[in-house]
Parts: structure tokens; C-alpha cells; sequence
């Protein structure tokens, strides 16, 4: 049997193709993902020399991940074959049929420089993931197509890519934008007019700025832009007030604005570690933070209204130049975790006691010459790391 009518016979067997991945033939390499309803135990391949039968398991999802028919990995529900794909021979049939349904494309990891031309005859794409290649420019003429309007989630994370294309307009469904760990070094303006974003991640590029229309991006619930090169943020990022996670790590940060409490109620994690703050505004305590993380910055003290924070359930501080730490920390009554380690602490203060969720705490590697006894009538204290104290600051 030729190798291409074997795929036929796989494809014709599967009663309901719902999710086509990635395609092509052994040496042309076949690599395709089907999401089925119809529960087929085996599908048997004689003619491609390696492993001959792929077995699904029985579960809600079904997937037969062909990436070339060649090497099998089992992952709990998942068949797995891993090599490179071209796309330029397979049928145009298996991209036209069921337009009706939800259709996931996959060309993930297929060693990619531009994206094959048959992709934008498909017929209804809802979710197109296109990370790990080497993709340097998306052609104009995709997101003109089609079968590209119901698109509502797109991955280009891990690629090369330093520009979008202005028809990325036409995906007003999109929901979810991945484009992180390329080459931006100016912020794509392109994708603010996707007013029905929800989350976009834009980390590991080489971004210096954030432009101030980011507030178009109204419905965004998830930014991610950590590990870039921002030095400050727009103010008009504060008034994204469906932000419900915000994360700006690995940047150049030295202040957060006090206009940071105009986020609004959603917001749940705010991440700022591994930056250069030596200041925190006393109007963070003004958020319903459920997690904190500002590890590894230069802060030398906290605002009193940090303890304000009652939602707040972990708290990272570690790595800081810390020598005193506010009063009245037994507001905080839901947090779980609190880590302070590596700082110039001297003094525990007796408050922690009514942090009567906490878990974890870390107080290794500062400095302080007696270990308070209440820190024992901690009932619900699991760990607790005192390590590594010195007699007087290291800095």
C-alpha cells in the first residue's frame, strides 16, 4: 500500500474529523492531529516501517497526534509522533470538509520559515497554533481569509517574528494572542484594535515601552510582558479594569505608579519581580491581590498598607534590602505564604501571630539575633526556615 493511501484509509476511517493538526507523508511527512467522537481502538498502518498500530484510550478527548508515523511516544490520552512537516502536497479536501465544526490547526514545532499556502483554504479555524518555528513575517493575506473569522485563539510564541501584519484586524473574534519569545522590539500596534482580547502574552521579547492606547484592549484579563527591557509603565494600563492577572517581571522597573489601585477589583496577581524597585506605592493596598510577587528587587521598605492586603494569599519579598517590616501584619488572615528571605530583617514583628493561614515561612538568610518564641504558637505554621542568620547586614 502506498503511503498516501494509507493515510486515506486512516483519515476515512475517523467518522467525524473535528481537529486537523499538521500534514503530509513519511518521507514527505504526515503529520496530522484528529480529534474524533467515535472511539476506534486501533488503527492499523502496514506499510510505514516503525511502529505499525495506534491505539486510543478511552476518555472524553481523543487525539491522534502523526507527526511523520515514525517515532511513538505514549502521554496519557495522547499518540505522539514526532519529525518535520511540509504541507505543500496533502488534499485540499481534509482542509475544506466540516465547516460546521471547530477545527484546531497545530503546526507546532514543524521547522517553518513561512506558512504553507494551503493553510488559508481552510475552511473555519477557530484555534491556529503556530509556536516553535522560525517564522520571520506572517504573510498579509492570511487573516483575509475565511475561514480565519471565527479565529479566537492564536499562537505565534517562539518564533522570530518583529512585525504583525495590520489584517490581523479582521480576527475580531479573537479572544487569546501568544507572541512571546520573538524579536519585538516595538510594540505591535496592530493588535489594539482586537477590543475582544482576553489575553495576550508578550514576554521575552526586547520591549523598552508600552504604549498608552494599551487601554483599548478593554477586556483584557491576562497581560503578560515580563522579560523585556520596560523601564515604566503608561498609566492608562491601570485603567484595563477586567486585568485580572498582570505580569511584569524581568524588567527595568524602579517605581509602580500610585495609579496602580485604578486597576480595579478584578485584579488577583500582580507580579513586579526581578526588577530594580526601590519604592512601593502605599496605594497598593488598596487591590484584592490574591498573590504578590516582588522577589528580587531593591526595596528597602514597605508601605504600612501592604498588610492591608486581607485577600492576599502568598507573598514573595525575598531578596530585597528589607531591614523592617511594617506592624499589623494579622490583618493578612488568608495568607498562606510568606517568603522573606534573603533581606536585612532584625526584627519579627509579634503581629505575625495573627496570620493564622500561614503555611510557609521563610525568614532564612537575615538578621536576626533571637528567633521569637510566638512564632512556636504558630499552629498552622508547616514550615518555617530560619537559616543562615548573621549578626549584622551583608550589605
Amino acid at each position: 500500500m502506498h503511503s498516501r493511501d494509507c493515510v486515506n484509509a486512516i483519515v476515512t476511517k475517523l467518522s467525524d474529523v473535528r481537529d486537523v493538526v499538521a500534514c503530509g507523508l513519511v518521507n514527505k511527512l504526515f503529520n496530522m492531529i484528529i480529534k474524533h467522537d467515535t472511539i476506534w481502538e486501533k488503527l492499523i498502518e502496514n506499510d510505514i516501517q516503525g511502529y505499525h498500530e495506534v491505539t486510543t484510550k478511552k476518555g472524553r478527548d481523543k487525539y491522534i497526534h502523526c507527526y511523520g508515523l515514525q517515532r511513538l511516544l505514549q502521554i496519557g490520552n495522547f499518540a505522539y509522533y514526532n519529525s518535520v512537516t511540509t504541507l505543500g502536497h496533502v488534499d485540499e479536501k481534509y482542509f475544506s470538509q466540516n465547516s460546521d465544526a471547530e477545527t484546531r490547526l497545530s503546526l507546532f514545532d514543524c521547522h517553518l520559515t513561512k506558512i504553507p499556502k494551503i493553510v488559508e483554504k481552510m475552511a473555519r479555524i477557530t484555534k491556529l497554533y503556530l509556536n516553535v518555528n522560525n517564522l520571520f513575517f506572517i504573510q498579509d493575506s492570511l487573516f483575509r481569509t475565511i475561514g480565519f473569522t471565527a479565529l479566537t485563539v492564536l499562537n505565534l510564541s517562539h518564533n522570530k517574528l518583529q512585525h504583525i501584519p495590520q489584517t490581523i484586524c479582521f480576527l475580531k473574534e479573537l479572544r487569546k494572542l501568544y507572541i512571546s519569545n520573538n524579536f519585538f522590539v516595538i510594540f505591535p500596534e496592530e493588535i489594539l484594535c482586537l477590543s475582544h482580547l482576553e489575553t495576550l502574552t508578550m514576554n521575552s521579547n526586547f520591549l523598552r515601552a508600552i504604549p498608552s492606547a494599551i487601554a483599548r484592549l478593554g477586556n483584557l484579563s491576562v497581560l503578560d510582558i515580563s522579560d523585556n527591557k520596560i523601564r515604566s509603565l503608561p498609566d492608562e494600563i491601570y485603567s484595563l479594569t477586567r486585568l485580572e492577572e498582570l505580569y511584569v517581571g524581568l524588567n527595568d522597573m524602579i517605581t509602580i505608579s500610585p495609579n496602580v489601585s485604578n486597576i480595579g477589583n478584578s485584579i488577583r496577581t500582580l507580579d513586579f519581580s526581578n526588577n530594580r524597585l526601590i519604592f512601593l506605592p502605599s496605594t497598593i493596598g488598596n487591590l484584592d491581590l490574591e498573590v504578590l510577587c516582588l522577589e528580587n528587587n531593591n526595596l528597602e521598605s514597605l508601605p504600612d498598607s501592604i498588610t492591608k492586603l486581607s485577600r492576599l494569599e502568598k507573598l514573595f519579598l525575598e531578596n530585597n534590602r528589607l531591614s523592617k517590616l511594617p506592624n499589623n501584619w494579622g490583618n493578612m488572615k488568608n495568607l498562606q505564604i510568606l517568603c522573606l528571605n534573603y533581606n536585612l530583617i532584625q526584627r519579627v514583628p509579634q503581629s505575625f501571630i495573627g496570620m493564622t493561614s500561614l503555611r510557609k515561612l521563610d525568614l532564612s538568610h537575615n538578621c536576626l539575633g533571637v528567633v521569637p518564641d510566638f512564632l512556636y504558637e504558630m499552629t498552622r505554621l508547616e514550615k518555617c526556615l530560619l537559616k543562615g542568620q548573621v549578626a549584622r547586614p551583608v550589605w
